[in-house]
This record gives C-alpha cells, structure tokens and sequence, in this order.
C-alpha cells in the first residue's frame, strides 16, 4: 500500500496549517501594506487602483505580501477610494470564516 494514496479535500495536516500566531503574524504584514497604501494616497491624491498585488508593487508598495502562509495568493482590489487586502486563509476556500480580509484599512472579523 502507498503511503499518499489520493487526495484529501480538507484543511491541510496541522504542520502546513499555521495557527493562530501565524495568523497574527500575517494580519501584521497587512497592517503594514496597508500603511504603505495610506502614505500612498497621502502622496499621490489616491490609492492605487485596480486588482492584483503586482499593482501595489507596479506603485513602490514593497511590503504587501504575495503569497499567505498557507500557500494562497493574496488578494488585492482598489477602486476609487476603497480597497481590500484579503487572503483565504488556512482552508484555502474563499468565503469562509476563517478568510482574512482587510478593508479600507479594518480587518474584517467575519467576512461573507
């Protein structure tokens, strides 16, 4: 019998799930793009506008993570004066309760 027969369609094994220290760890990272964007906005009359992390790096933002730590991309959205940093957090799956979401610089504490 092989050792990885199949797939699991759960949450990933404990070891590549990183609990809550992580997750706080990684909210800090966003607290910090999203003081970069603020200082941004200050400097430039807006925020930087569309989707994509490569965005905010296109427009000198270094410190937005491009990758969460549980392997997902990071989201980001900017739209006129309103955006999102976000994250799907430990179970990948976007919409859930554990999604890490950043909007107009408050972290949302249960997104939809």
């Amino acid at each position: 019998m092989a050792a990885c027969e199949g797939k699991s369609s759960g949450p990933p094994p404990a070891a590549f799930n990183p609990g809550p220290p992580i997750r706080k760890a990684f909210i800090v990272s966003l607290e910090s793009a999203n003081d970069a964007i603020l200082q941004y906005q200050i400097d430039n009359g807006q925020i930087p506008q569309g989707k994509g992390t490569d965005v905010l790096l296109k427009d000198g933002i270094r410190s937005i993570p491009s990758v969460d730590p549980w392997g997902g991309k990071v989201r980001y959205d900017g739209e006129g004066n309103n955006y999102t940093l976000s994250s799907a957090g430990p179970d990948r799956q976007w919409g859930t309760q554990d999604d890490v979401v950043v909007k107009n610089g408050h972290l949302v504490a249960n997104p939809p």
